[in-house]
């Protein structure tokens, strides 16, 4: 995301509230569009339809489109970490004409997985023929978002991006309202299913016009994913993390069973998707500041190893690297810790406003540092990747989707109070080994950059011998 994150540091040349705020909204839409902003419009649907949707078919549009978000991300999981290491090798090579037929090949083996994913979803559902189309719809849109999300960075654009999002959420919220006033269940999943798959057209086409709509398709990326499985582990075990607390709770005996052998767990879901919504902040500065400040110093690094110049000139570049990360954990927390405490301290007038239960307050304190913790995990995995560490990656990313589901699984056995509790400790935890990971590794950059070029440009093997 890199490249998208420099074109909006133009918007801070002009030196305005309006042009820093826009750019702050922008790149929450471009980085956080595909899950958080999804939660804020299910939940605007949730609290506009209460007049139009019983309490009954409220819970099951929750459900269906939650499961729709995490489907697709599953789906997409395991292949979009080697696919952006492909991508990001042509354009190192100046390979672009491979874009097009990589993104075409990767959507096309993703429907081709979502579609049996869909259906295995609705198996054991009560649902009519239209809530079902409409579900398999929204798993096919919720893929191809993450799909394209992959590839929106080589647009060098932020503009179409942010449309796409607007107008594709706009839709869905606006549309699932209005029919679910006249078509009750299947309405608002019509409605919603219609927007998510306007989001996925636009992006598509945004996408494929970029690429001057190749005619063949390129499965080279299957190639990365068997030379460095890593990345596709590190995918799957985010994904896990993501949703392993959530799978605990729907299984667990506080459950409730909706339109058939649908799971759910209210207390929980709700009150983590408001508290989750808090991270906006974090993710915007994320790809503002320090991605773009990141990858500006590790370019600056490889290029002068590249280029031979004196070791003086490769440590003072590195000197300065390693200041910007660590800088990067004091703005971090300079824009997300107000935010955070606030969500903490207001949780149960947010609750009481929203007419849902005090008791939740906790639940929703909880995520909300988790969120926090997530982040910071994210910028660790980030660091590995750039030093081409996916190996040493794939380590905290483990540890968070296992942690998540064990710790969650703990705090059923603990109590009602001790909910969303583990999701916390897991998050941190993760975040604290890959800091500890990046702080061995990062000092050794130029000696692991030479090691990684003599094996893989020179076929040499640790001992030095071909």
């Amino acid at each position: 995301m890199a490249g998208i994150g420099f074109e909006l540091e133009k918007l801070f040349e002009k030196d305005t509230y309006s042009a820093d705020t826009s750019a702050y909204l922008t790149a929450g839409f471009v980085l956080a569009g595909p899950w958080v902003f999804g939660v804020l419009a299910i939940l605007l649907i949730t609290s506009a339809s209460f007049g139009a949707l019983s309490p009954l078919d409220q819970t099951v549009f929750l459900v269906l489109a939650t499961l729709s978000y995490a489907v697709g991300m599953f789906v997409t999981a395991a292949l979009y970490l080697p696919v952006t290491r492909f991508v990001a090798d042509r354009l190192y090579a100046g390979h672009a004409d491979s874009f097009g037929p990589c993104y075409a090949a990767c959507s096309l083996l993703h429907w081709l997985l979502a579609v049996p994913a869909a259906l295995l979803l609705l198996s054991g559902a009560d649902l009519s023929p239209v809530a079902r189309l409409a579900t398999v719809v929204m798993v096919l849109a919720c893929t191809q978002i993450w799909t394209s999300a992959t590839f929106v960075a080589l647009l060098r654009t932020y503009v179409p991006v942010a449309v796409s999002f607007l107008a594709g959420y706009a839709v869905s919220a606006g549309g699932a309202v209005f029919l679910a006033r006249s078509h009750g269940l299947d309405g608002a999943l019509v409605g919603f299913a219609a927007g998510l798959s306007l989001l996925a057209v636009i992006l598509t086409t945004t996408l494929m016009a970029q690429f001057a709509f190749p005619a063949h398709v390129n499965f080279g990326f299957l190639r990365t994913l068997a030379a460095r499985p890593a990345l596709a582990v590190i995918g799957l075990a985010l994904a896990v993390g993501t949703w392993g607390d959530k799978f605990v709770f729907w299984h667990s005996e506080h459950a409730l069973l909706v339109a058939g052998s649908l799971r759910y767990y209210p207390p929980y879901d709700m009150s983590f998707f408001l508290g989750y919504i808090t991270v906006i902040p974090a993710y915007a500065h994320f790809l503002l500041r320090i991605e773009t400040s990141f990858a500006r110093h590790v370019r600056h690094v490889y290029q002068t190893l590249v280029g031979r110049e004196p070791y003086e000139q490769i440590r003072r570049g590195k000197a300065h690297m390693l200041a910007a990360m660590n800088q990067d954990y004091v703005s971090l927390l300079k824009v997300q810790a107000p935010v955070t405490l606030l969500c903490v301290h207001f949780a149960p007038a947010a609750l009481a406003k929203l007419g849902l239960p005090l008791a939740q307050a906790h639940i929703v304190q909880f995520s909300a540092i988790a969120a926090a913790g997530i982040v910071i995990l994210q910028v660790q995995i980030l660091y590995l990747l750039y030093f081409d560490l996916a190996e040493h990656a794939v380590v905290p990313a483990l540890v968070y989707g296992v942690a998540n589901p064990v710790l969650t699984w703990v705090s059923l056995s603990l109590g009602y109070a001790t909910f969303g509790l583990g999701h916390l400790i897991a998050a941190f935890a993760a975040a604290t080994v890959g800091i500890w990971i990046v702080n061995r590794q990062a000092p050794q950059l130029e000696k692991l950059t030479l090691v990684h070029y003599a094996e893989r440009t020179l076929g040499l093997t640790r001992a030095g011998t071909p």
